[in-house]
């Protein structure tokens, strides 16, 4: 959740924790194996059960930090650019049950699987360990306060006003990386990032998150509208899609159009009702016909959420252990997440109390025991920020800080760490690895007769008949058509994807051979050789 305030190299040096932390390299070799290098949903879960914790750790390479990767690889590849868009608080598995014309891959979220944290790395393609957001909130060494990481505010006691403090470069609140805008502008790209709720956020997170991006919202849309918006899923889908339009219609030569798409706020209280699930399918229709403009339409979140139920005895075993007395700032993190700063000499008993309070609804750990489980690296800027005392949520009950949410978000359950990316190309496109030129004029990437292929290709007949006697078995070849990706169940009820060619024409390739054109005549019967060799005598077709 984006809170909008009231009006007025992985490691430095850590050493390793047994689990691989999602990297720039890691994201793009993924991308360019294909469809096959990705997991399917359950494969994931799968690859990501930790034992000794209560659900999934991010991925290594299926993750959000594939997103930025992933867009520039259809920028290059779009006809007239792309359209992101930004949904906060989408699970996988809602996505998947609305979402169906779109091309869906589901990527893990990070820990915690909060927005401060989430955000920046699906636009800047690293972890928490070098963008340095390790929740919403978290202690900040330089100033000495816990701050919110998107208002840049300090978190106070309860009952205190908290002092009001100038974070500068030096503090550090979040570390810079390229972001996806900046390296869009690298390729040529125009960047604009519809920034609604984002808009209210000025300061270290949101300059860090949207570096690169022209601003188009600038504060067009009032806070009111922006709230009143929000309490209506399908009035919020209608809005984004209008600021699209308009974006599309105001800035001609834009090529990359990000929109953030508060879903979040709404499913707090509301959780995937029939009004949320109306306003997911409202934005695919306009997916859908921005691609059939020429458009390819990106979709991800950046987490999704579980239902809770309030438990006043866990929030008040909470409260007294988060007080001036027992801990030296107040507690950080977010959602079903959680940590506390205990005064020196004070942890074991806040551990103890914590364990005992809470029971089986949290998993109470230090700091050092969610690196050995491979949740957080052990990067020391990093875990100087997190807590000394984590609780993770198990059940629905947990102790929150706005005890009125009925969803909430934060710790490793599925509905909570998987996450959807999902793209609409134009209809003659595929999401799927390949070069702009490729794609750009419809040719299909070189084979080799005999060879190994995954796709297949039906030519017309005419073609076929000249290229049986042009190629041999070994010779390469340059297929000029369109790709058309299908899947299929087969009779075992194995899930397979095949790739099908609407075949134009074949010719060799010359790139290490040399070829003669032959005019070819062709009969009802046969095709026979022209007795004109090397000559084309047709009236040219322009």
């Amino acid at each position: 959740m984006i809170t909008t305030p009231p009006q007025g190299a992985l490691s430095r040096g850590g050493k390793s924790n047994g689990r691989t932390q999602p990297r720039h390299a890691d994201a793009q070799a993924l991308i360019s194996s294909g469809s096959r290098g990705f997991l399917d949903p359950d494969e994931l879960a799968l690859a990501c059960t930790t034992p000794g914790l209560p659900g999934l750790v991010p991925h290594p390479q299926q993750s959000l930090a594939l997103v930025p990767g992933w867009v520039l690889r259809q920028l290059q590849a779009s006809q007239r650019g792309v359209i992101v868009l930004g949904v906060d608080g989408l699970s996988w598995s809602v996505a998947a049950a609305c979402w169906h014309a779109a091309e869906l891959v589901c990527l893990t979220s990070t820990f915690p699987t909060t927005s401060a944290t989430a955000w920046l790395t699906a636009l800047t393609g690293v972890g928490p360990a070098e963008h340095l957001a390790a929740a919403n909130s978290y202690l900040v060494p330089a100033l000495g306060a816990v701050i919110n990481a998107t208002t840049a505010q300090p978190i106070a006691w309860p009952g205190q006003t908290p002092l009001p403090l100038e974070a500068g470069p030096d503090a550090r609140l979040v570390a810079a990386h390229p972001t996806l805008f900046e390296r869009a502008r690298e390729q040529g790209a125009t960047c604009v990032a519809v920034t609604r709720e984002l808009d209210g956020l000025p300061g270290p997170w949101t300059d860090t998150l949207l570096r690169g991006a022209d601003r188009w919202d600038g504060g067009r849309t009032s806070v009111s509208a922006l709230r009143a918006q929000v309490a209506d899923p399908r009035t919020l889908a209608t809005a984004v899609v209008a600021d699209v339009e308009q974006v599309l219609a105001e800035r001609p030569e834009a090529t990359l159009v990000w929109v953030y798409v508060n879903l979040d706020d709404y499913v707090h209280l509301h959780g995937y009702d029939d009004a949320a699930e109306q306003a997911l399918a409202a934005l695919e229709a306009a997916a859908t016909r921005w691609a059939g403009q020429g458009w390819t339409v990106v979709a991800h979140a950046d987490h999704g959420q579980v239902r809770r139920v309030r438990d006043q005895d866990l929030e008040a075993v909470w409260g007294s252990v988060d007080t001036p007395a027992v801990c030296a700032f107040p507690g950080g993190g977010a959602g079903r997440t959680r940590w506390l700063y205990p005064r020196p000499g004070k942890a074991a008993e806040v551990t103890e109390r914590l364990h005992q309070g809470l029971g089986s609804n949290a998993l109470v750990l230090s700091a050092a025991e969610l690196v050995d489980l491979g949740l957080l690296p052990d990067v020391p800027e990093l875990l100087e920020r997190v807590g000394e005392v984590i609780a993770l949520a198990r059940s629905e009950r947990f102790p929150l800080e706005d005890p009125d949410m009925l969803y909430e978000h934060g710790s490793l359950q599925p509905d909570e760490m998987l996450v959807p990316l999902a793209t609409w190309p134009p209809p003659d496109l595929t999401p799927w690895p390949q070069s702009a030129a490729e794609n750009r004029h419809s040719s299909l990437p070189m084979t080799t007769l005999g060879g190994h292929s995954d796709q297949r290709s039906d030519p017309p007949r005419s073609v076929l008949d000249t290229s049986a006697e042009s190629l041999a078995k070994g010779n390469r070849a340059v297929v000029v058509g369109r790709l058309r990706t299908r899947s299929f169940e087969t009779t075992e009820g194995e899930k397979r994807t095949v790739a099908e060619i609407d075949a134009d024409d074949i010719a060799p390739s010359l790139r290490w051979a040399i070829a003669k054109p032959e005019r070819a005549t062709h009969t009802r019967a046969n095709t026979e050789r022209s007795t004109e060799r090397g000559q084309f005598n047709d009236e040219p077709p322009f």
